[in-house]
């Protein structure tokens, strides 16, 4: 928790159970089969990043038990968090790639974004495969979340993801986060961090998903004597000052473009939440 307050972001190693027979490794074997791949990439896989629909999901407090906790400390407790809270095999593959994609972006691309936004309460990256440097890993700018907020307070009305410049507040490449790990591990990092993809020149496929996480109600980040919860100090902090929803704001939830193209194959089973690369 000192490391979310202090830098944004925090590492959960063996977050979610990935052993053999375990619930989300039959998951992540299924889905390979159904796309024909394997962990190694000996298989043939079209070249760049794709997002895989979620076909299964599971209750994250029961399949990620040790995510679950660390989630439910960052928001102030698991009375504050929207359920179903769910992990599921909607996953983002990396396959060959030669070049930075300067692509930098924030996730969310299903709601109206202001500082307090409880749509996604949190950025989490649950690794499904081990990730090293020059393998894909997505790249972090935690010092960029600042720029961002304020930004967004500029816009009292809210903005759309699209419409958050995140690329003018990345910063120096010096300040990057390359999110690696080991398979089980997750990232969990503050809503608004800016991120994009890592070149993969090796060819390994790197598995990740992003499971959205919300809250019940949009964050606190006045300065009334309500105790705050480890994301709400660090909003506020990154803020600079009190903030609370203009009258204009506008808060509004849409379908996303790829989730309309997965309904229409079918493919799309978890209707009560979504990921975003």
């Amino acid at each position: 928790m000192s490391s979310f307050l202090r830098h944004g972001f925090v590492r959960v190693r063996n977050a979610v159970d990935l052993s053999p027979g375990s619930r989300l490794q039959t998951f992540f074997e299924a889905t390979l089969r159904r796309e024909g791949l394997t962990v190694d990439g000996r298989l043939t896989a079209p070249p760049g990043v794709t997002s895989l629909p979620p076909t299964r999901v599971a209750d994250l407090a029961e399949v990620a038990p040790a995510l679950w906790a660390a989630v439910c400390a960052l928001l102030g407790g698991a009375g504050r968090i929207r359920r179903p809270a769910r992990l599921g095999n909607a996953l983002i593959c990396n396959f060959r790639t030669a070049e930075l994609s300067d692509s930098w972006h924030v996730d969310g691309d299903f709601f109206v974004h202001h500082p307090d936004s409880p749509e996604q309460a949190l950025l989490l990256f649950v690794l499904w495969t081990d990730v090293e440097e020059g393998e894909g890993a997505t790249l972090a700018a935690p010092s960029a979340t600042a720029g961002i907020l304020r930004h967004l307070a500029r816009h009292p009305a809210g903005l759309t993801s699209a419409r958050i410049p995140a690329r003018d507040y990345a910063g120096d490449p010096a300040h990057h986060l390359a999110l690696t790990g080991k398979a089980g591990d997750a990232w969990i990092l503050h809503p608004l961090t800016a991120h994009q993809s890592a070149p993969n020149p090796r060819g390994r496929p790197r598995f990740l998903s992003n499971p959205v996480v919300a809250l019940e109600e949009p964050m606190n980040l006045t300065d009334g004597p309500e105790r705050k919860s480890p994301l709400e100090e660090l909003t506020r902090r990154l803020l600079g000052q009190p903030w609370s929803p203009h009258a204009d704001a506008v808060r509004q939830t849409f379908v996303p473009g790829r989730i309309g193209r997965w309904n229409g194959e079918g493919t799309y089973t978890d209707r009560a939440s979504v990921s975003s690369r």
